[in-house]
Protein backbone atom coordinates (compact mmCIF):
# COMPACT_ATOMS: atom_id res chain seq x y z
CA UNK A 1 0.00 0.00 0.00
CA UNK A 2 2.39 2.37 0.64
CA UNK A 3 4.44 1.64 -2.69
CA UNK A 4 0.97 2.58 -4.10
CA UNK A 5 1.06 6.09 -2.44
CA UNK A 6 4.66 7.10 -2.89
CA UNK A 7 4.45 5.89 -6.50
CA UNK A 8 3.74 10.01 -8.32
CA UNK A 9 3.14 8.49 -11.39
CA UNK A 10 -0.25 7.31 -9.61
CA UNK A 11 -3.13 9.11 -9.92
CA UNK A 12 -4.12 11.54 -6.86
CA UNK A 13 -7.42 10.96 -5.92
CA UNK A 14 -6.39 6.86 -6.07
CA UNK A 15 -3.00 7.45 -3.61
CA UNK A 16 -5.72 9.37 -1.29
CA UNK A 17 -8.04 6.92 -1.47
CA UNK A 18 -5.28 4.05 -0.99
CA UNK A 19 -4.10 6.31 2.66
CA UNK A 20 -7.76 6.22 3.97
CA UNK A 21 -7.75 2.46 3.87
CA UNK A 22 -4.75 2.60 6.18
CA UNK A 23 -6.76 2.58 8.90
CA UNK A 24 -8.43 -0.86 8.19
CA UNK A 25 -5.27 -2.41 7.34
CA UNK A 26 -3.13 -0.73 10.53
CA UNK A 27 -5.92 -2.76 12.58
CA UNK A 28 -5.52 -6.05 10.58
CA UNK A 29 -1.63 -5.59 11.30
CA UNK A 30 -2.21 -4.80 14.57
CA UNK A 31 -4.25 -7.79 15.56
CA UNK A 32 -3.15 -11.21 16.74
CA UNK A 33 -3.87 -13.19 13.89
CA UNK A 34 -2.30 -11.29 11.28
CA UNK A 35 1.21 -12.71 10.30
CA UNK A 36 2.54 -8.47 9.32
CA UNK A 37 2.71 -7.27 13.06
CA UNK A 38 6.33 -5.70 11.64
CA UNK A 39 5.18 -4.06 9.19
CA UNK A 40 2.75 -1.35 11.11
CA UNK A 41 5.79 1.11 12.39
CA UNK A 42 6.29 1.35 8.51
CA UNK A 43 2.49 2.15 8.14
CA UNK A 44 2.96 4.59 10.83
CA UNK A 45 5.98 6.22 9.71
CA UNK A 46 3.81 6.59 6.46
CA UNK A 47 0.94 8.32 7.49
CA UNK A 48 3.65 10.89 9.66
CA UNK A 49 5.31 11.41 6.26
CA UNK A 50 2.19 12.19 4.59
CA UNK A 51 0.33 14.25 6.79
CA UNK A 52 3.11 16.76 5.38
CA UNK A 53 1.66 16.33 1.97
CA UNK A 54 -0.09 19.67 1.75
CA UNK A 55 -0.72 20.28 -2.34
CA UNK A 56 -3.13 17.64 -2.23
CA UNK A 57 -5.87 16.06 -0.06
CA UNK A 58 -3.06 13.38 1.13
CA UNK A 59 -2.24 15.32 3.97
CA UNK A 60 -6.08 15.90 5.63
CA UNK A 61 -6.41 12.09 5.01
CA UNK A 62 -3.40 10.49 6.67
CA UNK A 63 -3.98 12.92 9.32
CA UNK A 64 -7.61 11.83 10.10
CA UNK A 65 -6.72 8.10 9.89
CA UNK A 66 -3.36 8.98 12.27
CA UNK A 67 -6.11 10.81 14.66
CA UNK A 68 -8.36 7.81 14.23
CA UNK A 69 -5.88 5.55 15.05
CA UNK A 70 -4.16 7.42 17.73
CA UNK A 71 -7.54 6.75 19.50
CA UNK A 72 -6.62 3.18 19.63
CA UNK A 73 -3.17 2.37 19.71
CA UNK A 74 -0.66 3.88 22.29
CA UNK A 75 2.33 4.06 19.79
CA UNK A 76 0.73 7.02 17.83
CA UNK A 77 0.84 9.54 20.36
CA UNK A 78 -1.08 12.95 20.41
CA UNK A 79 2.04 14.48 20.05
CA UNK A 80 1.52 13.31 16.64
CA UNK A 81 -1.96 14.24 15.67
CA UNK A 82 -0.83 17.75 16.98
CA UNK A 83 2.11 17.96 14.94
CA UNK A 84 0.34 16.79 11.88
CA UNK A 85 -2.51 19.35 12.49
CA UNK A 86 0.20 22.51 13.18
CA UNK A 87 1.78 21.57 9.69
CA UNK A 88 -1.06 21.42 7.83
CA UNK A 89 -2.37 24.50 9.17
CA UNK A 90 0.81 26.83 9.05
CA UNK A 91 2.17 25.91 6.05
CA UNK A 92 0.20 28.51 3.54
CA UNK A 93 0.50 25.96 0.55
CA UNK A 94 -1.88 23.49 2.30
CA UNK A 95 -5.05 23.53 0.43
CA UNK A 96 -8.33 24.20 1.84
CA UNK A 97 -9.50 21.06 3.21
CA UNK A 98 -6.49 20.18 4.74
CA UNK A 99 -6.74 23.04 6.72
CA UNK A 100 -10.53 22.95 7.42
CA UNK A 101 -9.76 19.32 8.55
CA UNK A 102 -6.68 20.36 10.85
CA UNK A 103 -8.81 22.96 12.20
CA UNK A 104 -11.68 20.52 13.17
CA UNK A 105 -9.15 18.23 14.57
CA UNK A 106 -7.72 21.03 16.73
CA UNK A 107 -10.83 21.58 18.08
CA UNK A 108 -11.76 18.12 19.14
CA UNK A 109 -8.18 16.94 20.27
CA UNK A 110 -7.89 20.21 22.17
CA UNK A 111 -4.60 21.20 20.03
CA UNK A 112 -4.57 24.47 21.87
CA UNK A 113 -1.01 25.99 20.36
CA UNK A 114 -3.41 26.69 17.07
CA UNK A 115 -5.81 28.81 19.15
CA UNK A 116 -4.00 32.15 18.27
CA UNK A 117 -4.13 30.98 14.43
CA UNK A 118 -7.56 30.33 14.85
CA UNK A 119 -8.69 33.66 16.00
CA UNK A 120 -7.24 34.95 13.47
CA UNK A 121 -8.46 32.76 10.59
CA UNK A 122 -11.95 33.44 12.07
CA UNK A 123 -11.66 37.08 11.78
CA UNK A 124 -9.88 37.01 8.23
CA UNK A 125 -12.38 38.09 5.69
CA UNK A 126 -10.26 36.71 3.29
CA UNK A 127 -10.05 33.60 4.22
CA UNK A 128 -12.92 31.30 3.14
CA UNK A 129 -16.44 30.84 4.89
CA UNK A 130 -16.01 26.84 5.41
CA UNK A 131 -12.15 27.55 7.19
CA UNK A 132 -13.41 30.50 8.99
CA UNK A 133 -16.68 28.87 10.39
CA UNK A 134 -14.37 25.59 11.48
CA UNK A 135 -12.06 28.39 12.76
CA UNK A 136 -14.96 29.71 15.25
CA UNK A 137 -16.18 25.91 16.21
CA UNK A 138 -12.21 25.58 17.10
CA UNK A 139 -12.05 29.04 19.17
CA UNK A 140 -15.17 27.73 21.26
CA UNK A 141 -13.91 24.37 22.09
CA UNK A 142 -9.96 25.56 22.92
CA UNK A 143 -11.29 28.78 24.69
CA UNK A 144 -14.76 28.06 26.28
CA UNK A 145 -16.36 30.95 27.61
CA UNK A 146 -13.38 33.00 27.51
CA UNK A 147 -14.09 33.19 23.62
CA UNK A 148 -17.55 34.81 24.20
CA UNK A 149 -16.77 38.42 24.07
CA UNK A 150 -14.56 37.73 20.56
CA UNK A 151 -16.83 35.96 19.35
CA UNK A 152 -19.75 38.46 19.99
CA UNK A 153 -17.10 40.89 18.47
CA UNK A 154 -16.73 38.54 15.38
CA UNK A 155 -20.43 38.97 14.89
CA UNK A 156 -20.72 42.65 14.75
CA UNK A 157 -18.00 42.53 12.74
CA UNK A 158 -18.88 40.09 9.68
CA UNK A 159 -21.06 40.59 6.70
CA UNK A 160 -21.62 36.91 6.45
CA UNK A 161 -24.94 35.14 7.91
CA UNK A 162 -23.88 31.50 7.90
CA UNK A 163 -20.78 33.07 9.34
CA UNK A 164 -22.83 34.86 12.04
CA UNK A 165 -25.40 31.99 12.59
CA UNK A 166 -21.74 29.28 13.69
CA UNK A 167 -21.33 32.32 16.05
CA UNK A 168 -24.00 32.32 17.39
CA UNK A 169 -24.23 28.29 17.80
CA UNK A 170 -21.04 28.33 19.29
CA UNK A 171 -21.60 30.95 22.08
CA UNK A 172 -25.14 29.03 22.81
CA UNK A 173 -22.71 25.84 23.13
CA UNK A 174 -19.78 27.07 25.14
CA UNK A 175 -22.63 28.82 27.88
CA UNK A 176 -24.28 25.85 28.77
Amino acid sequence: MVDMVDNPSQDEQWREYVVQHFRGYYDRLKSDSWAGQNEAPLLKEALLRYVREVDNAIGGSALLVLDDLGERYSEISSEMVAQGVVALLTDETSVEGNRVTAMQIAGIRDVREVLPLAQEIAADESESIALRMTAVATVGSLQGVGATTALRELVTNTGSDSLRQVVARTIERIQR
